[in-house]
């Protein structure tokens, strides 16, 4: 499975989602995804202060790479959709 944290600061954070968490509780929300990724080296992170299409872009890369590694256990994929969908990013 794949596993992402979209991370950033609290400034960040407040500016897309105003008012919706306090900073402390960010900072715990932190906190825990440290210790998930301590746990789990295989997670992966988008840095979530990149504009739009940058994450998207992060996004899709970890999804193609995903999805690689399932072929690999007999998923067909349709790999050329998918390498023309990431060209575009």
């Amino acid at each position: 499975g794949l596993t992402v944290h979209l991370d950033c600061d609290f400034a960040t954070s407040n500016a897309l989602k105003p008012d919706d968490i306090t900073e402390s509780a960010f900072e715990l929300r932190i906190a825990l995804m440290q210790e998930m990724r301590n746990r789990n080296p295989d997670i992966r992170i988008v840095d979530a202060r990149q504009d739009m299409d940058a994450v998207t872009r992060d996004l899709a890369r970890w999804v193609w790479f995903a999805m690689r590694q399932v072929q690999g256990s007999s998923v067909p994929l349709p790999a050329t959709a998918v390498r023309q969908t990431i060209a575009r990013y």
